[in-house]
């Protein structure tokens, strides 16, 4: 800001307003306008007061800059930072860093100019950085947060202090495991992989920026580095003090006894010194303990394993080694952290006694409990791959270090999957299958030679199936039927393959057994006969499942047999048969709207067959029935139906019905012709063994008189006395009396009324004259 009067004190305000889109401007100099337009300013918000110098400061401020990834790998296991300034360009690249006139002063965040301190040359080395320019890198810095100045030692010009930073970036615990990985559905059937990861904050440091890196679970893979995103207030779980362990009492006592500190020792405040340190500030774990109850469950989960929490977040002090100098073997790979270095104070204290140093003061940091949802949506993460993760974080100015990543974790959703029966050695339940149940078929009462052998072609077997249903992640799921026509090879390959145990999935379904339907039983049903010894059952029986509504009515049609089994001719298996063939696809129903009322109590001895047909799915199939030899196996197969789950989970393995085999009756259609021309008798006889469309050629021979009443007892007077009815005669042959006057009686005139039976014509048998066919 120009134009300041010096040595005054001012204050500055800040106001705000709503941007314009549409509307004129105002001036914006104009504190004061019509307060019904709708462009208003805010309440002034006052900066404390200011007081301005004599005259500017001669020297620029130095502008500490995140250290760019992959640089000075050396320092950034202690308190550092980059700091750029012009003033630090060199007259000569070969100059020494001592022979350079501006050097750097440093003191607490917050504290007066009196506690400027200068750093030395040996922690300060110079760098050119091509995107920054001439950069000085300070290391083991005495505070954590801290301000910087630049001063010429010439002519004792100082800068103003630079704004406050932090030299440490925030820390995430359990670097070594890697961010806790797992999968989270939704209720719209949305999937996300949720990472969870705790950081520990310095007083006033607050994470402002993450970035995740992901990374397939396959060799020779290459991370891949999302963009960085900030830190928003829902992704924080919990806030959790650094200290908190404090809290498990006896449990903290025998955890900091196994680090190899005492449990007076570490929570005795004369000797904080020699107890526990934070791995973030190395200020020792002290202070008053929280309460348990104020914690939330990551907080107590802390707490009841406080010797992982004390691995992750605290350090013992004696298990800092200390600085040996240039006797280091690792000295020309990282510098010194400012802990070695004070462990060797402490190493020459003991030889050289001095005056007693004030107590360091307790450990002040803050966890942090974060989440981050990342969502499988086919980009960077997608179903059915395994991946790893790892996490960073940065606070404004310096990025933490990556963490490792974290366990494979394999990005899908399991499908449902029929629920098992509890396992019981002493009496062993069969695994869950698909029940089949043989329902009323319809009935062909015409009985005309055309419509026997259209039954016998569409021939309709009413199956009902029915099985529990799935359990999965999510509450609807989507089922879809499969059905196998099995040929007579087909049967005799499964009959000596092993049976299926749910793990693979074959072409061919496995054989778990036989049901044998018998049809063509005349004006009986089709009956069902199962493999397990069970009662025999006739088409139509009621059971379970009848009063409640079916899912779904299908009619599909077989493959695989050819149209020509009917007429008995041997069928041909066709190529790619083994293939299943879907007859149904069955969706979840939509949610119901919600009771309004209290319902009624279920009545005793109902609630158990409500909760079986809750569990329960049927369908009604309507099938042909196959020549012998063939047969049906139903499968059902079940997936997620909503949302990331539907589109691209796998469906389940499928569960399997028992073969559905037929046996059909003998059935024949058997034609006898009788036809007269004069006095000549014809027969003939033909015998179908299988109803079908075809023609027959009969063959009718003329009848001799003695073939023609062979089977008669005995010749049969005109007027036989008595009642003849019924004759002893063969079964096949009737003697028919007729109703008219037969043709001798034609003959006969009025004047014949009563004719002279003396003189009577030749006797013949019995309505010989006229005969019914």
């Amino acid at each position: 800001v120009s134009g300041l009067k010096p040595e005054a004190v001012h204050r500055l305000t800040v106001r705000a307003r709503c941007a314009t889109a549409g509307l004129d401007e105002l001036d914006w100099q104009r504190l004061k306008h019509e307060p019904s337009h709708p462009l208003r300013w805010t309440e002034p918000q006052h900066s404390a007061p200011l007081l301005t110098p004599r005259m500017p400061p001669p020297l620029p401020v130095p502008q500490p800059v995140t250290m760019p990834d992959g640089r000075f790998g050396r320092f950034r296991h202690t308190p550092c930072a980059l700091v750029t300034c012009p003033m630090f360009r060199k007259k000569h690249p070969d100059d020494f860093d001592r022979d350079h006139p501006i050097v750097l002063d440093i003191k607490p965040a917050g504290a007066p100019d009196e506690d400027f301190r200068e750093i030395s040359l040996e922690n300060s080395t110079f760098r050119q950085l091509e995107q920054h320019g001439p950069c000085r890198i300070i290391y083991n810095m005495p505070f954590l947060h801290a301000e910087l100045r630049m001063r010429n030692t010439t002519m004792n010009y100082v800068s103003a202090a630079s704004p406050p930073f932090f030299g440490v970036p925030p820390m995430v615990l359990d670097a070594t495991e890697g961010p806790r990985a797992d999968l989270l559905l939704a209720d719209d059937g949305s999937l996300f992989v949720r990472l969870v990861w705790q950081v520990r904050c310095l007083p006033l440091q607050e994470a402002e920026l993450i970035q995740i890196s992901i990374k397939k679970h396959r060799v020779e893979a290459a991370p891949t580095d999302l963009q960085p995103f900030e830190l928003a207030p829902t992704m924080v779980l919990e806030h959790i003090p650094a200290n908190a362990v404090l809290a498990a009492g006896e449990a903290f006592a025998t955890a900091a006894a196994e680090a190899g500190t005492g449990a007076e020792e570490a929570t005795a405040p004369s000797a904080r010194q020699h107890s526990l340190l934070c791995r973030r500030c190395y200020q020792p774990l002290g202070g008053e303990a929280p309460s348990g109850s104020g914690l939330g469950p990551w907080g107590r989960a802390r707490l009841e394993d406080p010797r992982r929490a004390l691995e992750a977040g605290a350090l013992g002090a004696g298990e800092v080694p200390p600085f040996l100098g240039w006797d280091d073997g690792l000295r020309l790979l990282r510098v010194p952290h400012r802990t070695e270095v004070s462990a060797r104070d402490r190493e020459e204290e003991q030889r050289e006694p001095r005056a007693p140093q004030r107590m360091p003061p307790a450990c002040a940091c803050g966890d942090l409990v974060m989440q981050k949802l990342l969502p499988v949506d086919g980009g960077d993460i997608r179903h059915g791959d395994t991946y790893r993760f790892r996490v960073r974080v940065k606070d404004g100015l310096s990025w933490s270090p990556w963490t490792d990543f974290s366990v494979p974790l394999h990005v899908v959703v399991p499908p449902p999957r029929p629920t098992l029966p509890q396992r019981d050695l002493q009496n062993p339940a069969p695994p869950p299958s698909i029940e089949v149940q043989l329902m009323r078929g319809d009935s062909h009462d015409d009985a005309s030679v055309s419509n026997l052998v259209d039954a016998a072609r569409h021939a309709d077997i009413r199956l009902q199936l029915s099985w529990m249903r799935f359990d999965g992640r999510m509450k609807e799921v989507e089922y879809r039927v499969l059905l196998w026509t099995l040929s007579p090879e087909q049967r005799q390959r499964l009959a000596g393959r092993r049976a299926a145990d749910g793990k693979g999935r074959g072409v061919l379904p496995p054989l778990l057994g036989t049901q044998t339907i018998v049809v063509n039983l005349g004006p009986s049903p089709p009956a069902q006969i199962g493999d397990d010894g069970s009662p025999p059952r006739l088409g139509g029986q009621d059971f379970l499942g009848k009063c409640r509504p079916l899912e779904a009515v299908v009619a599909p049609r077989a493959h695989g047999v050819p149209p020509n089994t009917i007429s008995g001719n041997e069928p041909a298996t066709q190529s790619g048969t083994e293939a299943p063939q879907v007859i149904a696809h069955m969706k979840p129903p939509e949610a119901s709207h919600p009771l309004k009322h209290t319902p009624k109590t279920a009545v005793a001895g109902k609630d158990v067959l409500t909760e079986v047909h809750d569990r329960t799915l049927q369908m009604e199939v309507s099938l042909l029935a196959l020549p012998k030899g063939y047969g049906y196996v139903f499968g059902v197969e079940a997936k997620h139906s909503r949302g990331a789950c539907g589109h691209v989970g796998d469906w389940s393995a499928p569960l399997y019905s028992k073969l559905i085999d037929f046996e059909h009756a003998p059935r024949q259609l058997n034609l006898e012709i009788d036809a007269r021309f004069g006095a000549l008798l014809f027969k003939g006889h033909a015998c179908a063994p299988n109803p079908s469309d075809e023609q027959v050629v009969f063959e009718v021979p003329a009848v001799g008189f003695a073939d023609e009443h062979r089977k008669l007892p005995k010749a049969m007077p005109l007027t036989p006395g008595g009642d003849p009815w019924p004759l002893g005669s063969a079964a096949g042959t009737y003697l028919v009396r007729s109703k008219d006057r037969s043709v001798y009686a034609e003959r006969l005139g009025p004047e014949d009324a009563a004719p002279d039976t003396t003189q009577l014509p030749e006797r013949r048998p019995h309505g010989d004259d006229l005969r019914c066919d």
